[in-house]
Order: structure tokens, then sequence, then C-alpha cells
């Protein structure tokens, strides 16, 4: 056991570090106001109470989350004695290591204590949703779940940092990113309803003046994305969801990356029947221009019930899309087949951007 000037004096060197820097802590970039440090005589650990001061993304959620964390939370620190902490807190390592380990406590706590996991929403390639109910504020949310391995950790930080960059009522909101030692868990607003996918099942597909409020919404969910150069990349009815009143929101942003200008990637990703010809041939591609093979394929499907082009393997779905031209059912309109065709333009100089789509009767603002 320490004795009370040990630990009073590592009281006054926490204090001075923590002062000394603004720490990032549950995503929220806080400085410390009145701090009040406390030794725990029974465990040997110092205890922080802090109040925070937080700034964007969360805005109205903010307000809920610190309730959540502030007094009278306390915040566990190991043992300072064995941290050098320095005078320049932001260059020390070993502080940074400490600061760290405080965090993932912290997170840990916030997850167990404040989260209730009620079901499985969803599964993909990346990981499972779960309903989920925020008990400090008794609200439901979803919370993705991403399992942690050397080639997903990038992943996962690229998604919750596009995430919390965006803000649009036709793009499913992030709330707050709880990182543990194994898991990844992004907390996002839930949209009671279904996905595109199960929406049309009843249905088969939608008269034209019922798709076009749809696709509107998903046209200026894109649009917000494209302006900030942010693609996508797996644009698809499984991930735009529709609740009860015909809102739509764009979700799962794993496979989302930030351009710069004229940036082509050589990754191929997101899912064969939505996979623009350029990927399945293994070419550079534009991003952008992909999202909108993609938001053609969303349309196609909407107005017919039908995917433009079926296949089973990346070779057989290229081969059929550089041989043949998809059906264009007889009830369709006339401008909807012209917007099918600029979007689903083989050759990329020939497809529509997202700007040029805005423009469009069947795409227009909503």
């Amino acid at each position: 056991m320490k004795s009370e000037e040990t630990l009073n004096g590592d009281l006054h060197a926490c204090k001075s570090a923590l002062e000394a820097t603004h720490t990032r802590i549950l995503n929220i970039d806080f400085s410390i106001e009145q701090p009040t440090l406390m030794p725990n005589m029974e465990n040997d650990t110092l205890q922080y109470r802090p109040i925070i001061s937080a700034s964007r993304p969360f805005r109205s959620w903010t307000q809920k989350i610190i309730h959540s964390i502030g007094p009278p939370c306390k915040i566990t620190f190991i043992p300072v004695s064995s941290i050098d902490f320095t005078t320049n807190y932001q260059q020390d390592k070993t502080s940074e290591i400490a600061g760290s380990i405080m965090v993932r406590h912290l997170e840990e706590e916030i997850l167990h204590q404040d989260f209730r996991i009620l079901k499985s929403l969803d599964f993909g390639s990346f990981g499972v949703v779960k309903l989920a109910c925020h008990l400090p504020t008794n609200t439901q949310v979803a919370v993705k779940v991403l399992e942690k391995n050397p080639t997903a950790v990038a992943d996962n930080t690229s998604e919750v940092e596009i995430l919390q960059s965006l803000e649009h009522r036709n793009i499913v909101r992030f709330f707050h990113a709880i990182d543990t030692v194994n898991m990844t868990y992004v907390v996002m607003e839930y949209v009671p309803g279904k996905n595109l996918e199960m929406f049309l099942r009843k249905v088969a597909y939608l008269t034209e003046d019922e798709a076009r409020p749809i696709f509107q919404q998903m046209v200026t969910a894109v649009h917000f994305l494209h302006q900030r150069l942010i693609a996508h990349r797996d644009i698809k009815l499984e991930n735009i969801l529709i609740d009860r009143a015909g809102n739509v929101k764009l979700c799962d942003f794993g496979l989302a990356i930030q351009l710069k200008e004229g940036q082509m990637l050589k990754k191929g990703c997101g899912s064969l029947h939505y996979m623009a010809p350029e990927i399945l041939a293994g070419k550079p591609y534009d991003g952008l221009a992909v999202d909108m093979w993609s938001l053609g394929v969303v349309l196609y499907v909407l107005v017919t019930g039908q995917f433009p082009y079926e296949e089973r393997t990346y070779h057989g779905m290229h081969k059929v899309i550089s041989n043949t031209k998809y059906p264009l059912p007889y009830h369709l309109s006339k401008p909807c087949c012209q917007i099918i065709g600029r979007l689903l333009a083989v050759p990329t100089r020939h497809r529509i951007t997202i700007s040029q789509l805005r423009g469009k009767t069947m795409a227009g603002p909503h």
C-alpha cells in the first residue's frame, strides 16, 4: 500500500499531465474543467471525476453521452507511480499507453453498464448489427459489432471516421464508437422498418411513382457523399433502410473510402450483382463512378423486380455485361429507361454523375 504522501505526489503529477493536453476519449474531444482527482486507498488507484466540454460531431447526442460518463462516474487510472509523466505529455509514449489503458477501461464500463443488447438485426460480411437500448436515455440504437484483426483494424477506423463526418437526413446517423481490446462497437441510429430487399419481397416491384421518392432520397444521400469525395462502394438494396413513413437512409459504410481529387482505386470490393464492369475487369476505377453503376442497379430492381445482369462469378458477370444488353420491360417510361441507360453505361466516360442525375425528373430533389 502506498503512503498518502506518495499518492498525493502521484495526484499532482497526474493532474498536471491531464491539464496539459486535450485527451481523446470515447471519440469526444474534451477539455478538463475543474478536475477532481481522488486517491482510492482500497485498491491503490487514482480516481478522476471529470467535468467535460465536448465538441462535434455529437451535438444532441453529446449531452446524452456526457450524462452517462460525467459525475458521479469515476474513471480508474492504473497506479501513477509506474508511469514516467514528463512535462510534454503529448510526446510521452509511456503516458500515451497509460491514457489508452484508462480509455479502454472506461469504454468497457460504458459498454456493459449503459447498453443492453436486445436482439440481432442483421448479419453481414464485416460484422453483426444488433438492436440495443442506451439505458441512461432509454433510447433504442443499432450497434454494429466489428471483430478486430490485423487486416480489419484500419477498415474499422476508416468507417468510424467517415461516419463521424456525416450528418444527413438520408444517411444513418452515427452516435458513438466503443473501442475495446477485441471489438469495435459502432453505435448508430436505429431505423425501425426494413431494408429495401426485404421491402420488395412482398411487392415484387414498384411503379415509377412509388419508386420515385425512394430513389430521389437515395440520390440526395449519394450527392451529399460525392460532394465530399466519399465513395460508398457497397450501395445495394440491403444497405438502404426504409421506415414505415417511407423515409430512406443509406447505411453500412464498411467499404466507404475518403478519396482525393482524381484518385483511382485498385482494391475490388462490393456485392457481385451491383459491381461495376471496371471492378469486375480488375482495372483501376473511380470510386464515385462505381457508386453510380450501383445506383443504376438499385433503380432497375425497384421498377422491374429483377437484376439487369445475373451471374454467379466475377468472370461470368463481366462477360454478360460486356456482351449483352439488359432487358427493358414495356411498362417503363422513356425517361426512366434513359436514366437507367446513363447509369448502366459501361464506359465510365458515358456514365452519368450524381450532379447530372440530380437534374433529372426521376431523381431530382425530394
